[in-house]
């Protein structure tokens, strides 16, 4: 599922935006297939001098994890696609980092209950003050139904194929 006018290819994710996405895939798929990702995940946040917000991207998935309201759709690195779900993370990241935390709050409690989508955006917060403070800036959302000017409803269209 993606909103309208999102792009909903990996590929065409902006770099920082890839590079987040790639280790919050790994985060989850080393908790279901036990590789160990911690050292890879380490070793990109540190290579974009980011090392202090391993904590809370660990926080923040706990968190997702714990107080989901639903099935949160994460797919496997490889995947070509991002998920509406994905979407929704890397868009409450980049709100945050704008200062816009009520946006950031609204997108999480669609993903999570009210008490963890506060512990999120926590994390959140502090991921995007740590990005920031070392020159990392998130493109802000573009055509999401719920920022300034975004396109309504959404489409689904793309189903997860990757299981590994």
């Amino acid at each position: 599922m993606t909103a309208a006018g999102i792009s909903r290819r990996r590929a065409d994710l902006p770099e920082l935006e890839r590079t987040v996405l790639w280790c919050i895939r790994a985060w989850v798929i080393s908790l279901s297939d036990r590789r160990d990702y911690a050292e890879g995940i380490e070793n990109v946040f540190h290579q974009l001098g980011v090392g202090a917000a391993i904590a809370d991207l660990h926080g923040l998935m706990v968190t997702t994890g714990r107080g989901a309201r639903r099935v949160i759709e994460v797919n496997c690195v490889c995947f070509p696609y991002v998920s509406a779900d994905e979407r929704l993370l890397l868009d409450a990241l980049a709100c945050q980092q704008r200062g816009r935390h009520e946006d950031a709050f609204d997108i999480l409690t669609g993903l999570m209950t009210d008490a963890a989508a506060l512990d999120g955006c926590d994390h959140l917060a502090r991921m995007a003050l740590t990005f920031a403070a070392a020159g990392h800036v998130f493109e802000a959302p573009r055509g999401a139904p719920w920022w300034p000017g975004g396109e309504q409803g959404w489409s689904s269209s793309i189903p997860a194929t990757t299981l590994h």
